[in-house]
């Protein structure tokens, strides 16, 4: 199995905010849809890393277990972000 790696960029406010709840909404989709089944697993549903672009912009990365992880986080990272900025 091939881990899949998002890299995003998070370095104002309403972007650290968004990544912030989307992680939250990722965690309570995955308690949902797993059946108890995440408790049992091996390794790590996501890990996370800050990491600094070669323009010395502030990321992060992201690492999944599976593609459709990865694909629901950037829906609820996407909805977060176009929410936080309609509200600014």
């Amino acid at each position: 199995m091939n881990d899949v790696v998002v890299e995003l960029n998070v370095d104002t406010g309403i972007s650290e905010t968004a990544f912030q709840n989307a992680v939250a909404a990722f965690g309570r989709w995955r308690e949902e849809n797993a059946q108890g089944r995440c408790r049992d697993r091996l390794a790590p549903d996501l890990i996370i890393k800050t990491v600094w672009s070669q323009d010395g912009d502030l990321g992060k990365q992201l690492i999944f277990q599976e593609e459709t992880w990865a694909n629901q986080f950037l829906v609820f990272f996407r909805t977060e972000l176009n929410e936080a900025t309609a509200l600014s």
